[in-house]
């Protein structure tokens, strides 16, 4: 969800209101600085809404914590649209963590809506690391780069997709 880096295309979508979460409170921070700015220059048209929680979506009760942040509560089939763009790796720590937001997710759903999951492609970043043996390494190094992320394991996913 994050800083609203895709502000304007929900702007020129014609979206009313986006419902989201984030593990940063610096992306949630930003994302509302960048909210406010565009409504202070009257330049939001139909988009009245950006209610983003502070929550880890792989914490077992991630829903529950959202909710009580979220302005509106979000209804079960009430969405067109649910996306998760280079944040779905989080949840393949677990096969529970993976089913409990898919799950979310779907209930979210209006029937004939749509889900775009987006993640990094392990074998491609693996590739990318010669000086790496093991994808352990990667991952070590992602954590490196990003050690303000602690609290949010990145795991790589590598699919065999023919």
């Amino acid at each position: 969800m994050t800083k609203n880096g895709d502000l304007w295309k929900w702007i020129d979508a014609g979206v009313v209101h986006v419902t989201g979460a984030d593990i940063s409170k610096a992306h949630v921070d930003e994302g509302k600085r960048r909210f406010d700015e565009v409504c202070q220059s009257g330049k939001q048209k139909r988009l009245q809404a950006v209610d983003v929680a502070l929550v880890d979506l792989c914490h077992p009760e991630f829903e529950k914590m959202a909710a009580a942040q979220w302005k509106v509560p979000v209804k079960e089939a009430s969405y067109d649209l649910v996306e998760c763009n280079f944040g779905l790796h989080y949840a393949f720590g677990t096969r529970e963590t993976l089913v409990r937001l898919l799950t979310f997710a779907s209930k979210c759903l209006k029937p004939g809506a749509f889900f775009i999951g987006t993640c990094v492609d392990g074998d491609a970043l693996v590739s990318m690391a010669p000086e790496t043996d093991t994808k352990l390494d990667v991952a070590l190094s992602m954590e490196a780069a990003w050690g303000k992320v602690r609290t949010c394991p990145h795991r790589l996913v590598c699919l065999d997709i023919p």
